[in-house]
């Protein structure tokens, strides 16, 4: 513990403080919040269902395998453990067709522009702006440019793992 009453956790060559909290008043009493970093993670995989995973804390895009998952969409992916991210390259005329799914997905154009659908309302997504699409809604993509986007899906898509 260092002298500010906060665990230190070595990051790089740079330490990270978290202040240390005693208790938190829950329905039948207190529980104890002080916990280590591994118990933090430990606790929240716990809530969230999952097994924690150690993971490098960067990831090189350009050595990720380019996949061409729908025609005219080619993307690199990874995964932390509770979110994909997906980085495409998109060509002209490409889509994804309507479709949902039970995660919430935020699209981030880095260039060209994407005409993004959620429910039947569409809007163009330029760099500078994101679409975001809530759990389980309809949504469609159409490229009007070549271009670039990051796509988020929170939780996890096992089925792009």
């Amino acid at each position: 513990m260092s002298s500010n009453g906060a665990n230190a956790i070595p990051v790089g060559r740079v330490d990270v403080s978290l202040p240390v909290v005693n208790t938190v008043q829950v329905a039948g009493g207190a529980v104890p919040t002080s916990l280590s970093l591994d118990d933090h993670r430990n606790s929240q995989a716990a809530v969230l269902g999952c097994v924690p995973e150690v993971s490098m804390p960067f990831v090189d895009i350009r050595s990720l395998r380019v996949i061409e998952r729908l025609p005219g969409w080619h993307g690199r992916y990874f995964h932390s453990p509770n979110m994909t991210f997906a980085h495409y390259d998109f060509v002209r005329g490409s889509s994804i067709p309507e479709h949902f799914h039970p995660q919430e997905e935020v699209y981030e154009v880095i260039e060209g522009e994407l005409e993004v659908t959620i429910e039947g309302v569409a809007q163009i997504a330029r760099p500078g702006m994101v679409a975001i699409v809530p759990a389980g809604v309809r949504h469609s993509i159409k490229a009007l440019t070549d271009g670039r986007a990051i796509i988020v899906d929170y939780p996890l898509r096992p089925e792009f793992k």
